[in-house]
């Protein structure tokens, strides 16, 4: 069974993939749900842990956004599309 039909997306860190159903109620259910599995695939790469700190975690999370938003502007432009509707 494929572990998205339990859930609206998940990350699988051993395929580096992100996993999402093929369609939501919303387009906001849509780009939350992607960008909740991209903090969630961040966490997991940058090797973030609450005990290091809020100012650190913050610090490189959006570091890891800013290349995420830089280097994929077809996503952001898909982002700003999908979340109004």
């Amino acid at each position: 069974m494929n572990r998205t039909s339990l859930n609206y997306g998940t990350f699988v860190p051993a395929e580096q993939q992100i996993q999402l159903q093929p369609e939501y109620t919303s387009g906001s259910m849509a780009a939350e749900t992607v960008l909740h599995e991209l903090l969630h695939a961040i966490f997991a790469v940058a090797t973030v842990q609450v005990k290091q700190g809020e100012e650190h975690i913050v610090s490189v999370v959006a570091t890891y956004l800013a290349q995420i938003i830089r280097d994929n502007p077809e996503f952001v432009i898909w982002l700003q599309r999908t979340v109004g509707r």
